[in-house]
């Protein structure tokens, strides 16, 4: 019978590699004694308290994770980089009972807060900034969703993923679950892709699979990744946003000429991690598309009434159905008491399906404004400059767009967005950035760009 990946690190051969570090080795037997130090740590409390983690990329906090999970005590994983007031914001949000940070714990209070059975997980959806609201996830969420990603991608025991993202981000978690459910390795680094050690990571280390945002991928080919051969890389994954075509164009070509798979991926936190995948042989013939859903998983669309919508090419909202679905989304600790189960997720992304059943997305249905009350889709001025060549961000608030770009390329910006865009002078603004703030996760900053551009 299958095992939860927490459970399954107890199953996998003691001796086998499963994490490793810039300074150590860790096997199944090791990374066992670890978690189980951090199960007595925690101790067995007269009641079922809310645990906060500062999840960073190091086995200490691994170990905590696997040890919450085991002992069944809801978890709010936070990023490192959350800044003080990100942390006021989240003790006096969820009033955790116990605090985890660098290793040290701290006992707050004895006060039950009321959670159901199945809450096992708690993410953070506004990165350093601890606004927002909180994605509540069970533990069938993160059973199903592991064990779907393990159907599709093709992890084996051997294998030594680099994991480069955040733990606290939904995307760099499931890299986690999925090797320890099939018992592969972890590589967990601070290096960058700028980083010369980085490279030599890469090719000393028998690195297996990668895994990354679009910014990291734009960087890799910036830095000229496919000049190199990497035998022991057998596949690479991208999700956490839309990758421009070009960029997709060039991963498949390497893809293809160093016989390794390139997975597009579709997800989003309140999913757990993963919706949909492009498989490898789709992706130089439809760089545009997420592919279809997850086994187990469906997808469909929806016109503004409600009604589905089953035309080819007809745009609509996505909606996604299946068992990883969150429980809720949490304001406060005050919400945890009326979460329950769902299986169906209004994304709020704008797709359509073609001939094939193939699903592409078009944009954000919060990524419109309006500019003196024409409507304007962000992501898809976004993908007319993409077509072009040029790499632009797009971001606004009614009555203002705000379009950045690279120094190099801000005045033939100017021309096409005078073109394609017909607004008042003061109604549009073009700035340059030398390189794009990005948020925690590796995702673009629109509201840096838009603070930037209202300056």
């Amino acid at each position: 019978m299958k095992q939860a990946f927490w459970r399954a690190i107890d199953s996998h051969p003691p001796s086998s590699v499963a994490v490793i570090t810039d300074g150590d080795s860790l096997s199944y037997a090791e990374l066992l004694a670890h978690v189980v130090s951090w199960q007595e740590k925690l101790g067995k409390l007269s009641f079922r308290p809310v645990v906060a983690l500062s999840m960073d990329n190091r086995l200490g906090a691994i170990a905590c994770y696997l040890a919450c999970l085991r002992l069944a005590y809801p978890v709010v994983l936070f990023n490192p980089s959350l800044g003080a007031q990100g942390k006021q914001h989240l003790l006096h949000r969820l009033d955790p009972n116990i605090w985890v940070e660098a290793e040290q714990i701290i006992l707050r209070h004895d006060k039950v807060i009321n959670t159901p059975a199945a809450l096992a997980v708690v993410l953070t959806t506004s990165g350093s900034t601890g606004g927002g609201k909180y994605v509540a996830l069970s533990y069938g969420n993160l059973d199903s969703n592991a064990t779907a990603i393990c159907e599709y991608l093709p992890i084996v025991s051997s294998d030594i993923a680099l994991c480069t993202m955040p733990l606290s981000y939904s995307y760099g978690l499931s890299v986690l679950h999925t090797h320890l459910q099939m018992g592969a390795a972890i590589r967990l680094t601070d290096k960058t892709v700028m980083d010369k050690g980085f490279w030599s990571l890469l090719t000393d280390e028998a690195i297996s699979s990668l895994s990354g945002v679009p910014s990291f991928y734009e960087m890799l080919l910036r830095l000229r990744f496919t000049r190199h051969a990497l035998p022991a890389l057998r596949y690479f994954t991208q999700a956490g946003g839309k990758l421009a075509e070009n960029y997709v164009n060039a991963l498949a070509e390497y893809a293809d000429k160093t016989h390794k798979g390139f997975y597009v991926m579709y997800g989003q936190t309140e999913a757990t991690a993963r919706m949909a995948y492009l498989p490898c042989e789709k992706v130089a013939v439809k760089p545009k598309s997420i592919g279809q859903a997850i086994p187990g998983g469906k997808l469909s669309l929806m016109d503004p009434d409600g009604g589905e919508i089953t035309t080819a090419h007809m745009e609509g909202e996505l909606i996604y159905e299946g068992d990883n679905v969150m429980l809720g989304y949490c304001e406060d600790k005050t919400d945890f008491a009326a979460l329950s189960a769902s299986q169906r997720l209004a994304t709020g992304d704008l797709a359509y399906r073609d001939e094939d059943g193939d699903f592409y997305i078009c944009g954000r249905l919060k990524r419109i404004i309006k500019l003196f009350g024409e409507r304007l889709n962000l992501d898809a001025l976004e993908e007319l400059f993409a077509q072009k060549g040029v790499n632009v961000k797009a971001c606004g608030e009614d009555n203002l767009l705000v379009l950045a770009c690279e120094p190099s390329n801000k005045a033939v910006a100017g021309v096409w967005l005078d073109e394609w865009v017909s607004c008042p002078p003061r109604g549009k603004v073009v700035i340059e950035v030398d390189a794009w703030p990005l948020l925690p996760n590796g995702k673009t900053d629109y509201s840096a760009l838009l603070a930037q551009g209202k300056r």
